[in-house]
């Protein structure tokens, strides 16, 4: 038995059942059906709009993978996963410091950009948690195969990680450089027309805000911005 299969197995009063089975093969057919998914089967809370971001994600029209920066237990990933692999999208990354750092996960077969050498590694203590719960409910929810999670440092991945980006999702670190740093690096890797999406973009975050209000409201790196909520979004040039 290998560690997905693991995994998804509960014990119950009748014995095992493998939660694979409740999940892998149903359909939901619209971003709400899969907020209220995320929400009430998966019991994930998130302070993201999902609704929002999957109207977003339909919205752009370029080719390429979608890139989260921030996967914290994966509400937002896995439904930008399910809703681009219903409408045959391309894949999400996410990325998050606390799943672990590169090691011996093998990503063969995913076009990434990544070096001959690169691989990565189930993390250990802190990370473990939220490295199980995001692959689980990946199981859960058929999108197995569709997101693909990286444990590091938002910056240091873009020493190895060159994908070409329909659409950028930030909700990472809120320090001005990290956030500078994420919006500059992972912004330059998507294609014109792509869309960046910035959460968290509040009084109470304000290394966030002065990051957005510098590259992306006030530069020339995007186009069609608009702030709705604690989101800010805008067009790549």
């Amino acid at each position: 038995m290998n560690y997905i299969d693991v995994l998804c197995k509960k014990e119950f009063e009748g014995g095992v059942k493998d939660l694979k089975d409740g999940y892998r093969h149903r359909m939901l057919r619209s971003s709400g059906e899969i907020g209220e998914y995320i929400k009430k089967e998966l019991c994930l809370s998130t302070s993201t709009d999902v609704g929002l971001l999957l109207d977003l994600c339909r919205g752009v029209k370029v080719k390429g993978m979608v890139l989260e920066v921030g996967t914290y237990y994966g509400a937002a990933s896995i439904a930008m996963a399910m809703y681009s692999k219903m409408m045959d999208l391309g894949r999400v990354i996410t990325i998050d410091r606390d799943m672990g750092e590169t090691g011996d996960l093998c990503l063969d077969g995913f076009d990434l950009g990544l070096g001959e050498d690169f691989s990565m590694h189930i993390p250990g203590s802190y990370g473990v948690k939220r490295w199980s719960n995001l692959i689980y409910n990946c199981v859960r929810s058929n999108v197995g195969d569709w997101l693909i999670p990286i444990g590091c440092e938002s910056l240091s991945a873009l020493e190895f990680l060159n994908p070409s980006l329909r659409m950028l999702y930030v909700d990472g670190g809120h320090s001005y450089d990290v956030a500078k740093g994420d919006i500059l690096g992972y912004g330059g890797k998507l294609v014109s027309g792509g869309l960046i999406v910035v959460d968290d973009y509040n009084e109470g975050h304000i290394g966030v805000k002065g990051a957005v209000n510098e590259v992306i409201l006030g530069g020339e790196m995007f186009k069609d911005c608009r702030v709705e909520g604690s989101m800010v979004y805008g067009v790549k040039v």
